[in-house]
């Protein structure tokens, strides 16, 4: 069950977390294979602790956002990802702009699953 965050949370503010069940079904959802979804579920932990407004600015000015934190980057320029960063935020988005970057780079594009590696793939 997804829970309301408060208004104190910084970076998470106004989004929910959602269960790594939640979590599971939209990754099912949009399409990843069936042995990929326990390990884009543990990345999702690490990348966002499955907060769907988690954001990070990264040093080189470009923004990771949502679950699977999205860089700027792929925003209108990656198939399947939104134009908007508002639209980033919507789970269900997030996760079809994941799948996307996943089918053109695998799931090494995500530094929540390489330095989580052995935990991810049990």
């Amino acid at each position: 069950m997804a829970t309301e965050l408060g208004t104190d949370e910084g970076e998470l503010r106004g989004g929910q977390q959602l269960s790594a069940s939640q979590v599971a079904d939209l990754v099912r959802g949009v399409g990843f294979p069936s042995n990929m979804v326990g390990r884009m579920v543990c990345t999702a932990k690490w990348e966002s602790s499955f907060y769907t407004k988690a954001t990070n600015k990264n040093r080189n000015g470009s923004v990771d956002r949502g679950l699977f934190q999205i860089n700027s980057i792929h925003l209108g320029h990656t198939k399947g990802c939104p134009a908007s960063s508002s639209a980033i935020f919507d789970p269900e988005t997030n996760a079809r702009c994941a799948y996307n970057i996943y089918k053109l780079q695998g799931i090494n594009a995500w530094y929540g699953y390489r330095a989580h590696k052995s935990e991810c793939d049990r």
